[in-house]
């Protein structure tokens, strides 16, 4: 009898750990702890400003000075869903200009087209607008960005 309780519960505990290791191997896969990698520190500010160079070089933007100390993240306005809402300024500069961009019902100004809320997604950055129409963001996630973005109640 107790060698019958033994060898079931020595089953049960090979049973759990095969079902723990399943799982944990199924997350890593599916990518399901991207959101512990997508925490905001040094780390992950540097990945950004290494897309958002690449960026500009891919669009043509590069007299082969632009370093990614010239890339400067302004702005953090959380992760949502793997997506990080950042403001980057763009190196570039442009005419001062403001850009009104309502998405989901909320107003977002923006003082120039270099300067303004964007996210950011596996290497891409989308405006705000681009983020909500390809479901990166909802619109729960729009409305905790636009309590914090400093451009969101501000009009010319």
């Amino acid at each position: 009898m107790t060698k019958t309780i033994t060898t079931l519960a020595v089953a049960a505990l090979v049973v759990f750990v095969l079902a723990v290791s399943a799982v944990s191997v199924s997350s890593m896969l599916s990518g399901d702890d991207n959101e512990e990698s997508l925490e905001w520190g040094p780390e992950l500010e540097m990945r950004i400003k290494q897309d958002y160079r690449n960026k500009l070089i891919s669009e043509g933007y590069n007299d082969g000075s632009l370093s990614i100390n010239d890339i400067v993240v302004e702005g953090y306005f959380g992760t949502y869903n793997g997506s990080v809402a950042v403001m980057v300024r763009d190196p570039r500069g442009c005419i001062q200009a403001i850009i009104e961009e309502t998405v989901a019902g909320m107003t977002f100004f923006h003082n120039t087209p270099a300067h303004r809320a964007s996210v950011w997604n596996d290497g891409v950055f989308y405006t705000l607008t681009e983020a909500y129409d390809q479901n990166l963001l909802i619109q729960e996630d729009l409305e905790k960005i636009h309590e914090i973005y400093p451009g969101a109640e501000w009009a010319p």
